[in-house]
């Protein structure tokens, strides 16, 4: 008897404790339960514009608004993100161009004006952020997945990329696409070098939901987007 009193001094309290539960059945500590992911839902870009100012509003290289068919105020859905918004006019001449960060949810509020393209005026959020385990008229929530960034090197390039500080391609004697997999949604710093570091070019890339994104590394001109 002194021996299993020994014993139970030195056991961990969860463990010496741990007793029958429901139905007889033992059971150890509990863990609190853990939360459910939040989902990331679909944002918005709202457009007007004074009746005669006659444009054309480009996101991500697609035109998304057009003035002379457009009454009152246009919006168009977009995924949380970065996404390059151009303002024409409409002979095509760019009046803006801006990098616009669209948040979960978040509905952006344009004004475009002649000659100066659209300027955000304000900002806010329609609809919440819910848990995954919401689902809408019966759908699943969108999931927002992985993108990535597919590099070739031109004419038997040699050189290093790397994504956000860490190598993540080296080109030697390679003729072929490598491909970065695994990139999350956003903004990602890429930077590429010659084989002995010298760097030929360096900026920001951004990748959408599940988005595949091309390019090709030049030799002293780094990488350019296709």
């Amino acid at each position: 008897m002194r021996f299993f009193a020994a014993l139970l001094a030195v056991l961990p309290l969860s463990t010496a404790v741990a007793g029958p539960g429901h139905h007889g059945h033992h059971q150890g500590p509990q863990r609190p339960a853990a939360r459910p992911p939040a989902v990331c839902h679909a944002g918005e870009l709202r457009v007007s514009a004074p009746r005669d100012a006659w444009f054309d509003v480009y996101v991500d290289g697609r035109k998304v608004v057009e003035s002379r068919v457009m009454d009152g105020q246009q919006a168009v859905a977009l995924s949380p993100g970065f996404h390059r918004v151009r303002v024409t006019d409409f002979m095509g001449r760019a009046w803006s161009t801006e990098d616009l960060d669209v948040g979960c949810g978040e509905v952006v509020v344009g004004e475009v004006y002649q000659r100066a393209g659209m300027r955000v005026v304000s900002r806010f959020s329609e609809q919440p952020v819910r848990p995954a385990s919401y689902a809408p008229y019966g759908r699943a929530p969108r999931v927002c997945t992985a993108g990535s960034l597919s590099v070739t090197p031109f004419d038997n390039t040699w050189f290093d990329l790397y994504v956000d500080g860490a190598k993540r391609a080296s080109a030697r004697n390679f003729d072929g696409t490598q491909t970065v997999a695994g990139l999350a949604p956003g903004r990602h710093f890429v930077r590429v070098t010659s084989f002995v570091g010298e760097v030929w070019s360096e900026g920001y890339v951004d990748v959408r939901c599940g988005d595949a994104v091309y390019g090709e590394v030049f030799e002293d001109a780094g990488l350019r987007l296709i």
